[in-house]
């Protein structure tokens, strides 16, 4: 085997040499920054995706309160309208029983009145009406006085 022939050790080493220090500088000079720059793109890129998704997530959490406040607010501006709605309500239900009350009062007493009025007639009818029903009495007890 030629390689391991002490007479071509020097040709070997220099052609190492050469070889390795091409290679050395396609890497340090070509391939290395290119694969650096790939590198740093992707890094900057990660950063980037990072940064952003950062931004959404508090976009997100502040999309998120401002939607409870106002599922909060409109809860409340609910609450306040039904206790509005609830109170007129009852206003009406108060006004409207106070004025069928009061109707009512006034049929009583109209009643009352009518009736009253009527008692008075019948009273004065009834002097009227007992002593005729005494003047027929006593004619028929006359009557059957002198029949007998």
């Amino acid at each position: 085997m030629p390689q391991l022939d002490p007479t071509y050790y020097l040709s070997q080493l220099f052609w190492l040499a050469i070889c390795g220090g091409i290679m050395y500088w396609l890497m340090a000079k070509v391939a290395l920054p290119r694969v650096s720059k790939m590198v740093d793109q992707r890094d900057d890129q990660v950063r980037q995706d990072l940064e952003a998704a950062y931004k959404l997530k508090q976009q997100a959490e502040d999309i998120k309160v401002s939607y409870t406040k106002a599922l909060r607010d409109a809860d409340d501006q609910a609450k306040s309208l039904i206790d509005g709605l609830v109170k007129e309500i009852k206003l009406h239900q108060e006004k409207e029983l106070a004025a069928a009350i009061q109707r009512l009062q006034d049929r009583v007493q109209e009643t009352e009145t009518y009736l009253r009025g009527e008692k008075d007639v019948l009273l004065a009818d009834l002097n009227v009406y007992a002593s005729e029903i005494s003047g027929i009495v006593l004619k028929e007890l006359h009557n059957k006085r002198h029949a007998a």
